[in-house]
């Protein structure tokens, strides 16, 4: 492989960091445990239809389901914009390194002929066949 081409700035694979199993399966398992309570609540509330008896079902199930299955849909979208803003810094980051490559290939000196041509006297790129 030529010097430039394994020097190039695009060759860097910055990725971004992966997630821990921890990240991975806390959203889940919150989701499934909220699940399983919206439907014990709803489970308890539905033999009757006295707002007595269904309160305390909906009140110890329905509640706490609905709010484990927000905090797992909260703790998705707070990984997932952790991933997009990494993944936007390592494209940024790649781009600065493409802009400053190409920014010190053009003010070489000794830079006088490319592959396509020749340059002039101005520094301009005249096209030879």
């Amino acid at each position: 492989m030529p010097e430039e081409l394994s020097a190039h700035p695009l060759r860097d694979q910055h990725r971004p960091t992966t997630r821990g199993v921890l990240d991975r399966w806390l959203p889940a398992a919150l989701a499934v445990i909220g699940a399983l309570l919206l439907f014990a609540g709803y489970w308890g509330a539905s033999d009757s239809t006295d707002p007595g008896e269904q309160i305390p079902h909906l009140a110890s199930g329905t509640i706490p389901g609905a709010v484990l299955v927000i905090a797992a849909a909260v703790l998705l979208l707070r990984q997932e914009t952790a991933r997009a803003r990494e993944e936007s810094a390592a494209v940024g980051a790649r781009l600065d390194a493409v802009v400053e490559w190409l920014a010190t290939a053009s003010t070489d000196p000794g830079a006088g002929t490319t592959a396509a041509g020749e340059a002039d006297a101005s520094g301009h790129v005249v096209r030879s066949r």
